[in-house]
């Protein structure tokens, strides 16, 4: 299994490279970016393509990185106070038994406590 995954990734490859090839002979023509009276070198259009789609995954990596640190913060906040909550609970608990065992306890009635007297 592993190695038909490692021929699928292989292949995925080599198809990724010859579109690369084909896109960089098909778009061979040179040109210039203009902006108001600004202009860029000369270069191939492949070229161009290739800064673009560069750009374009590195502001794609960038905003997911903020969404994947605000999410890692939102779970140690939350580790935290869920360990706070479990210690709560757990004084909670035991202050909850100590009441209930002192509740429970059987008392001695007066007639039975020395010194009383029965009538």
């Amino acid at each position: 299994m592993r190695a038909l995954r490692t021929l699928a990734i292989g292949a995925l490859f080599l198809f990724a490279m010859l579109l690369g090839v084909l896109a960089f002979v098909d778009n061979s023509s040179a040109v210039a970016l203009k902006f108001l009276d600004w202009q860029t070198p000369t270069l191939s259009l492949y070229w161009w393509l290739l800064g673009t789609l560069v750009t374009g995954i590195a502001i794609g990596w960038l905003a997911a990185s903020v969404t994947v640190v605000r999410a890692k913060v939102a779970e140690r906040r939350a580790t935290r106070e869920l360990a706070a909550s479990t210690r709560d609970l757990a004084v909670s608990t035991r202050e909850l038994t100590r009441v209930r065992d002192v509740a429970i306890a059987p008392r001695t009635s007066a007639a039975e406590e020395p010194g009383a007297t029965s009538g």
